[in-house]
């Protein structure tokens, strides 16, 4: 049966229907260097690690300078500064024709050479797995705990906060598959829950973000059916609940909400060049507090990995959701996100990364809301370079561009970010 090749090779699109999405998202962090799984490095060079038991034991640890032309995302009296990175990471895979268990756990310093109040420690572990129980059925599951700070161009940081909000993140899934001739059928469940620290303005002021606590819950399922060699249709819908911690905001309102989101598309497998998936649909919140208007919109997105050669992969990918907030006066914001991503191997040693992102940010505002009318157009642009020594070494320098152009007096900015890394492997 093919629709198990077929939704792997598509990843990015089932991560669309699962939490992550309809979760208020807290941040995107943009990379400068590209994960792992998209290095394409030659076999002789390839980490060894060593063995415990079934798992593989790959641990890595990097250190590099970043240099920010504006530390705090600010429009008009930038702020520049040199931050030393070091990341020690361990990966432990176990990887057979039945099933697949990796655990990862890492953690990262960053040091602010003049800006001692933005340093910071991130660090995370958690676990995935994917097992064929039996002949065409499948269980996935994911359990994690991360610790991480909102960047300072996230759409929900506040400029008068003297340092970066620091969040805890506990998420937890499981996903059920199963091939009945030509048909798919799925469903699966997470739960989330973040909780942010408070943090001290400015001005000396305390900035509650207790508020901001939060859990979700979601449930989904699949459907696919295979109607041609090559070509299935796939609808996935799932519901979610967001419930906050404190009955209502700092300024009074309940921001618990409901929502749900249904799409229909065509997954695709072509020669293996190019395969992914196309949808539309719709998605809709309804929110607990009357004040509080229902969020609704027709949804696009697509999930493409194309091979033009097999030295070069280009990813593409397109997506709307619906996010939380923590200005007043607004309800949420209407994101609708576009990236493409290449990675090319220019000799077995050296890869070039690189890629161009956008997302439009559409605040909702509530009834009765004084709020200007709020638009946000964000701008990104990365590129990288990564050369393998041998398999123990590796050295990369990148390169970033932000920029976000808003209606919203003040809330323009632009972001230069150039990274130099040496990693070793084991």
């Amino acid at each position: 049966m093919r629709f198990g090749l077929l939704l792997r090779s598509a990843a990015t699109i089932a991560m669309m229907t699962s939490v992550a999405p309809v979760l208020a998202q807290v941040e995107e962090k943009t990379r400068l260097e590209e994960n792992r799984e998209n290095d394409t490095q030659s076999s002789e060079l390839e980490q060894v690690g060593g063995r415990v038991g079934a798992f593989r034991v790959l641990p890595r640890i990097e250190a590099g300078l970043l240099f920010d032309d504006n530390v705090y995302a600010t429009d008009g009296g930038e702020r520049s500064d040199t931050i030393y990175r070091v990341a020690p990471s361990l990966l432990l895979t176990a990887d057979t024709s039945r099933y697949r268990w990796d655990v990862r756990a890492g953690v990262e310093f960053l040091e602010f050479d003049k800006f001692d109040d933005e340093s910071r420690t991130n660090y995370g572990a958690g676990t995935t797995f994917r097992t064929e129980v039996v002949r065409d059925t499948r269980l996935s599951g994911r359990l994690s705990y991360d610790v991480d700070h909102e960047d300072r161009g996230s759409p929900n940081a506040l400029t008068s906060n003297s340092e970066p909000v620091k969040y805890k993140t506990f998420d937890t899934g499981l996903g059920f598959e199963r091939d009945v001739s030509r048909i798919l059928f799925g469903v699966d469940g997470g739960y989330r829950k973040l909780n942010f620290d408070d943090v001290e303005r400015n001005n000396g002021t305390i900035d509650n973000n207790d508020d901001r606590d939060r859990s979700l819950a979601q449930v989904g399922g699949k459907i696919g059916y295979e109607f041609s060699p090559g070509y299935d249709f796939l609808v996935r819908a799932s519901y979610d609940s967001i419930n906050y911690d404190e009955a209502s905001d700092d300024l009074g309102f309940d921001r618990d909400s409901k929502g749900f989101r249904i799409t229909g598309g065509i997954g695709f497998e072509l020669t293996r060049l190019l395969t992914g998936e196309i949808f539309a649909g719709y998605l809709n919140r309804n929110y607990d507090d009357a004040r509080f208007q229902t969020t609704k919109d027709a949804i696009f997105g697509a999930g493409l990995i194309w091979s033009p050669t097999e030295l070069t992969t280009v990813r593409i990918n397109l997506d709307r959701s619906i996010e939380e907030t923590v200005f007043p006066g607004y309800t949420g914001y209407l994101n609708t996100s576009s990236s493409v991503r290449v990675t090319h191997e220019l000799t077995r040693q050296l890869t070039l990364n690189g890629g161009v992102n956008y997302s439009k940010n559409k605040y909702e505002r509530s009834i009765g809301s004084t709020a200007a009318a709020r638009s946000d157009d964000n701008y990104g642009a990365q590129a990288s370079l990564r050369y393998q020594l041998n398999r123990l070494l590796y050295t990369s320098a990148g390169y970033e561009w932000i920029s976000r152009e808003s209606n919203l007096p003040a809330s323009d900015y632009g972001r230069n970010k150039f990274l130099i890394t040496l990693g070793a492997q084991f």
